[in-house]
């Protein structure tokens, strides 16, 4: 509702904060809004991790966490039921990324033959 009346700063990619995703969790224990201990959110922090998301760090922006410190603190927070879910996520993010790489391989090969 705020982005309707423009309240939403735009984003600015040199006005960020850096964040671990231990930190984010942390932080949202002492706010109150998850309950678990020290071990807990260790474990929660390992189990992210072990799913190949980057735990050591993301930026968070005015509009928000960058996507993978996102989908990081989702990773930490899910149920054994998710993790298929969002390792497959995952999996289709990296290979989104390596279809735009052949593609921009390819669009270089064009301008050199050319």
């Amino acid at each position: 509702l705020a982005k309707c009346y423009g309240f939403v700063p735009e984003i600015n990619p040199h006005d960020y904060e850096r964040a671990s995703l231990a930190e984010v969790l942390r932080a949202a224990a002492e706010a109150g809004a998850l309950e678990a201990s020290e071990g807990t959110l260790l474990e929660m922090e390992a189990a992210a991790a072990a799913l190949g998301f980057d735990a050591e760090g993301g930026r968070v922006l005015a509009t928000g966490p960058e996507e993978g410190l996102w989908l990081a603190a989702r990773a930490a927070l899910a149920d054994d039921d998710a993790y298929e879910e969002l390792a497959e996520v995952l999996e289709a993010i990296d290979m989104d990324e390596a279809d735009d790489e052949d593609l921009w391989e390819m669009d270089c090969d064009a301008n050199v033959a050319g």
